[in-house]
């Protein structure tokens, strides 16, 4: 499992489609036994929180 963290979903889209994405990825497969999956998520801080 790779976890990695964007400022900006526009930011994560252009790892998508850099060269050096595709570079690394290139090298991981050989190692996975399944396709590479990928989900995203959006952190929210705990300070926006509102106990009732």
């Amino acid at each position: 499992m790779v976890i990695s963290i964007w400022q900006t979903i526009e930011d994560w889209m252009n790892w998508q489609e850099s060269d050096e994405k595709k570079d690394s990825e290139a090298q991981f497969e050989r190692l996975l036994q399944e396709p590479a999956e990928y989900e995203i998520y959006d952190v929210v801080s705990t300070n926006m929180w509102k106990l009732v």
